[in-house]
């Protein structure tokens, strides 16, 4: 029986890709495996308030809409909803690595994912999402898991080179926050000794 308490999981499709809603007392978390594992809703129930900002064309099925990206930065937004992405094996502006060519943000946030349940009880609820790379040899996978009771989303993340070669590789977050809850004068506070090093100019083709 489907529980609507405590921590509970349900599978839902949204424009023809799978996702899973993660779900307790205090925090509603909707993921799309089929688009990257993407986080398209992150919210926080007692103020009803999604964290997450969304774009105004929302979340396309990338299959619907095929034509080729003029370049290898419409490649990533063509089909970006807002929300939350895995950056791997390369973040920021397009490059190359090892012969090969990487688009903006790499390429794990636009590929489907697997998706299997791990826990499913009252106290807990976790699904682990897996993908290989195309361009390069990884396997990466991530675990989203939610506690009863608790506002707060835990996730274990994991690359693993599948190669004997030694490779680099660059792996971020890509959260997006918007109304209500972002506003002026707020503001990201982040641990002691953290470094925040932005682009020179702004990313574009070339």
């Amino acid at each position: 029986m489907r529980r609507n308490w405590a921590a509970r999981l349900r599978h839902i499709t949204i424009d023809g890709l799978r996702a899973v809603v993660l779900e307790n007392e205090r925090l509603r978390v909707t993921v799309v495996p089929d688009k990257g594992g993407d986080v398209v809703e992150f919210l926080h129930k007692a103020t009803d308030t999604d964290l997450v900002w969304l774009s105004p064309q929302g979340l396309r099925n990338p299959r619907d809409h095929l034509q080729g990206a003029a370049d290898d930065v419409a490649q990533f937004v063509d089909h970006y909803e807002g929300g939350w992405q895995e950056v791997f094996p390369n973040g920021g502006a397009p490059s190359e690595y090892r012969g090969a060519r990487l688009a903006q943000h790499g390429e794990v946030s636009g590929l489907p994912w697997e998706c299997e349940v791990v826990a499913d009880s009252e106290t807990e609820v976790a699904v682990r999402l897996r993908v290989r790379t195309r361009r390069l040899p990884y396997l990466v996978e991530k675990v989203f898991r939610l506690r009863s009771g608790t506002a707060a989303l835990e996730i274990e993340g994991r690359a693993t080179n599948e190669s004997d070669l030694p490779l680099h590789a660059m792996w971020g977050q890509h959260i997006v926050y918007g109304l209500p809850f972002l506003r002026p004068g707020a503001t990201i506070t982040l641990p002691e000794g953290v470094t925040v090093i932005p682009h020179k100019s702004a990313i574009g083709p070339g």
